[in-house]
């Protein structure tokens, strides 16, 4: 077996169906999904969870004792006496990605809460079951969000290709080769030819996602980086050309910000959009046409001392761009003084006079503006400034509309 689509339907009979099981088709395909109490088990986000088992066997065509590799990162629950292991993108409240049936879980370390990396190593494949090793014949069971389906295809490739093995995950330096786990069905298909450990590497279909290494995700977290994504705690990645939660958290950042599906998948689309980030001026530029403006914030923003509470000039000069933007859209041209709220909460953009009762001003929250990347704030000028220039420029090409219609 080499790839997710040589897994045959979990618990097949002759119509493909058994008295018990729920059937859906997923992928285009009709797969067991996992059920409870004889219902269909869904997902906190309503999806539902396709059964696949498979044996992993080492290079001497051996099942014992090896240990089932994570077929997602995230956090875990477990339960001993069952040997299960489920993983969510967060706790406690997040979405399930996955469960792992049936394995040993002794002496494995692992706990509830723990954080598990993608191919991490964790109990040893078993048949357990109620407490008892030998409940089933010993093989992998994996339930799997089918919202994420593509983490499972990658999960199989990444066995088949030895990027993972049984006793070994992604590291960050060159991995010493080793005999790979190659994963089977449960239905006495012959053990794939052993296939020696592969440096890990990004997907070669230009796609970078979740568990991958190498120069391209290095090149991605210095890009998130530069333009001022950060992961969910607002920390600034590490180049360490290892594609975690963290460099996921600070892409999905980055795609909210710009309209794009944030599903944390480096694609075509959001590597464009990031291409064209890197190359566009931020207002921090003095290249940037809205760069005065934004002097003006920061030197208003500085006038107010520590009182403004901001923790660096890194996160006051994005509080300045934030508060640029707002005044822009706010038909401001010029940012004469900033003020803060009276709760302290708030940070006011002032044109004209402080006592002046037709002055202009604009509004933004503190915090939020002070957390908001450069990059948002310069992107959403440049978004302001298009739909502008196709405002202005409708009248004119209405009146070109009209003269072609009556010179037809």
């Amino acid at each position: 077996m080499h790839s997710y689509e040589d897994l045959e339907i979990h618990h097949p009979s002759k119509k493909g169906k058994e008295p018990g099981r729920h059937y859906q088709v997923v992928d285009g395909h009709n797969q067991e999904v996992l059920s409870s109490n004889g219902k269909v088990a869904h997902s906190k986000e309503g999806h539902v969870f396709v059964s696949k088992d498979f044996i992993l066997l080492d290079d001497k065509g051996s099942k014992e004792g090896l240990r089932t590799p994570a077929p997602a990162e995230g956090y875990i629950k477990i339960e001993k006496n069952s040997g299960l292991v489920k993983i969510y993108d967060k706790l406690p409240d997040g979405e399930m990605i996955a469960q792992v049936r049936h394995m040993d879980l002794r002496g494995s370390g692992l706990k509830d809460g723990d954080h598990i990396k993608y191919g991490q190593p964790m109990g040893i494949q078993s048949g357990m079951g109620g407490g008892k090793l030998d409940a089933y014949p010993t093989h992998t069971h994996i339930d799997f969000n089918a919202n994420h389906l593509d983490k499972l295809k990658q999960y199989i490739r990444d066995i088949d290709t030895g990027v993972i093995t049984a006793d070994r995950y992604p590291t960050k330096g060159q991995a010493t080769p080793t005999p790979v786990a190659a994963p089977v069905t449960s239905h006495e298909r012959p053990a794939a030819e052993p296939v020696k450990h592969a440096p890990p590497r990004a997907s070669a279909d230009g796609v970078l996602r979740s568990g991958e290494q190498g120069a391209e995700i290095r090149a991605l977290q210095e890009s998130l980086n530069k333009l001022g994504y950060h992961d969910g705690k607002g920390h600034a990645l590490k180049p360490d050309a290892d594609f975690g939660a963290s460099t996921k958290q600070a892409l999905q950042a980055f795609q909210r910000a710009h309209g794009l599906t944030d599903d944390g998948i480096a694609g075509p689309k959001t590597l464009g959009a990031l291409k064209k980030a890197e190359q566009t001026p931020l207002l921090s530029n003095p290249a940037h046409p809205d760069h005065a403006m934004f002097k003006q914030a920061v030197g208003g923003l500085e006038k107010l001392g520590p009182q403004a509470g901001f923790k660096s000039h890194a996160e006051l000069e994005r509080a300045a761009a934030t508060l640029t933007f707002e005044a822009k859209v706010g038909g401001l041209n010029r940012i004469d003084h900033v003020a803060l709220s009276t709760n302290g909460t708030g940070l006011f953009a002032v044109q004209g006079g402080l006592t002046d009762p037709g002055h202009h001003r604009a509004h933004v929250d503190k915090a939020q503006a002070g957390a908001q990347p450069l990059e948002q704030s310069t992107f959403q000028m440049q978004q302001d400034a298009q739909q502008r220039q196709k405002l202005e420029q409708a009248p004119a090409v209405a009146q070109q509309q009209r003269e072609a219609r009556v010179m037809a």
